[in-house]
């Protein structure tokens, strides 16, 4: 019986993987739920630390960084009633006064009744809490808004929707360069070794050298091997 030469060449123990392992999803999977986590709780613990150091919100000690008089602008938060106010006339933006802090005092006139929104926050991109003070008066002076009411401190309120585009935010990033990053390295190497097995005419079962051969004389499969890589290739 005539002795094949590939016979004599080393075989690999095992066909390379492709794609993502199971450990390589789970831990994608479980990294970033632990990320969400833990960024929520820092918007949760530190954002409120920071709106709370401010008890009497003074745009005297933040930097003015925009003051426009554009009908496209928005409100600097979301109104209680969002179809039953126009666009913002005026909006002047503050930064400052520590990391994340921001502040925003907008307003509008439609059929002679006065819109006002003074908004002092923290969170970025989005507000995670917000100190705001809402306003709408007729021409005649009759208030038709007051929140809080005249006299009364704005109370501190959670955006839940901020919150979680913060969170998601943050962890996405840093979910990026610490999971994904480094699993699609992996899949894009292991499909290099997968691919480097077509070229060498490797049996894809075993790793036998099947270039001559039309079935694998160690496991019996069939040789797709040069069809495979004519497809590929075209």
């Amino acid at each position: 019986m005539p002795h094949h030469p590939a016979s004599t060449q080393h075989t690999p123990d095992q066909k390379p993987p492709t794609g993502l392992l199971e450990g390589e999803r789970r831990y994608l999977r479980l990294s970033l739920a632990i990320l969400c986590i833990i960024f929520a709780l820092f918007n949760l613990i530190g954002c409120r630390l920071l709106i709370d150091t401010a008890t009497e919100p003074d745009k005297s000690v933040l930097r003015r960084v925009g003051w426009n008089t554009y009908t496209d602008e928005y409100w600097p938060s979301i109104p209680p009633k969002p179809w039953n106010w126009p666009r913002p006339e005026r909006r002047a933006d503050f930064r400052g006064g520590g990391a994340f802090i921001n502040a925003c005092y907008a307003t509008a006139w439609e059929d002679g009744t006065h819109y006002s929104m003074d908004v002092y926050a923290s969170g970025f991109p989005l507000n995670t809490y917000e100190r705001r003070t809402l306003r709408i008066i007729e021409h005649d002076g009759t208030i038709l808004l007051a929140d809080p009411p005249p006299g009364q401190a704005p109370r501190i309120r959670l955006s839940f929707v901020g919150l979680a585009v913060n969170s998601v935010t943050a962890a996405g990033l840093v979910w990026f360069l610490i999971a994904l990053v480094p699993c699609t390295l992996a899949v894009l190497d292991r499909a290099s070794c997968a691919r480097q097995w077509a070229i060498d005419w490797l049996c894809p079962g075993c790793g036998y050298d099947v270039q001559d051969l039309p079935i694998c004389p160690e496991c019996g499969r069939q040789n797709q091997t040069r069809y495979r890589l004519a497809r590929d290739l075209t």
